[in-house]
């Protein structure tokens, strides 16, 4: 019995430990950081939340120290918050992106332009939320197959299925609405 007290801690709780205290002393520093390239709080709290569970997630990675976490955790979160700025610079607003990305979906259409504009804004209103997420990343947010996978927890495939269905459903609509 007194040997089990006394036995070394594992590598795994190590490692735990370490990641626990690194995470509890520097969160506030690593979200400051993430906030220096002007996104919100919620999202700066989510950009160190994913490069922490991304690094946890990856057992091979050993630090040396707490200081040693601390600044690897700090480039990677600066360099993700720069990368999510740099995606929100990059989207078009709402009406822009359906005018573009839906052309497509508007050739096949005949009729008033205000009215075929007026029934795809219906449509796109009409998907569930899961649909309009998949559909607002991939086509407002600029988002590849890959990253809508990895932010929605999905598979790449079902992704690429969903988004299928959900042009389909809405070239069937507007097509039973005449246009």
């Amino acid at each position: 019995m007194k040997d089990d007290l006394e036995k070394k801690p594992t590598p795994e709780l190590e490692w735990q430990a370490l990641w626990s205290a690194a995470y509890q002393r520097y969160v506030r520093l690593w979200i400051n950081l993430a906030r220096s390239a002007d996104i919100p709080f919620e999202e700066a709290r989510d950009v160190v939340q994913n490069v922490v569970a991304g690094i946890i997630a990856e057992p091979s990675r050993r630090f040396e120290s707490l200081e040693h976490a601390r600044n690897y955790v700090a480039k990677s979160v600066i360099n993700r918050a720069k990368g999510y700025k740099s995606r929100m610079r990059k989207r078009t607003p709402w009406e822009d992106v359906v005018e573009s990305k839906f052309a497509v979906l508007e050739e096949e259409f005949a009729g008033d332009e205000k009215a075929r504009r007026e029934e795809l804004r219906s449509a796109i209103r009409a998907l569930s939320k899961k649909d309009f997420d998949i559909l607002k990343m991939r086509f407002y947010g600029g988002y590849t197959l890959a990253q809508t996978s990895k932010l929605l927890g999905m598979p790449i495939s079902t992704i690429a299925s969903r988004e299928a269905a959900i042009l389909r459903k809405l070239r069937i609509r507007l097509h039973k609405k005449g246009f």
